[in-house]
């Protein structure tokens, strides 16, 4: 799954997929639109995210719904597991390049094994980056 399909999802919308878009912000009275979700890399799979030229922030995947419904990290992985159903096979993601910190993740956090088995890039890379700000942050 992408952004701009995850938007669509919980919004409502129907935004293309491969080239940019910016709409009202689905975030704040937005008068004139200025809420930027980026297409797919035809090359990558994968969308830059999205921002808010309003507000000045960034969102992925993860950072999208928390802002969208107010979930910590762990509800939004509790969230993107019982929506959209992510059960793939854990061997594919374990062999991902970032595993350890992935590993470490799910030894203190076993519930959330079904979210992170993921084959989706998109949604992996973004849990990653949100994990790995969380180190750097705290």
């Amino acid at each position: 799954m992408t952004l701009p399909e995850l938007i669509n999802n919980e919004m409502n919308l129907n935004l293309p997929l491969t080239t940019p878009t910016t709409i009202s912000s689905p975030f704040r009275n937005d008068s004139s639109p200025s809420f930027r979700v980026y297409g797919v890399d035809s090359n990558t799979g994968i969308c830059k995210g999205a921002y808010d030229w309003g507000t000045g922030k960034s969102y992925n995947i993860i950072s999208f719904l928390m802002e969208l419904y107010g979930f910590d990290f762990k509800e939004t992985l509790d969230y993107l597991d019982t929506q959209y159903q992510y059960k793939y096979n854990k061997q594919d993601f374990i062999s991902n390049y970032h595993s350890t910190i992935i590993q470490s993740f799910l030894k203190s956090n076993p519930k959330y094994i079904n979210i992170l088995k993921l084959k989706d890039n998109e949604i992996i890379i973004d849990i990653i980056d949100h994990i790995h700000y969380t180190k750097l942050k705290g």
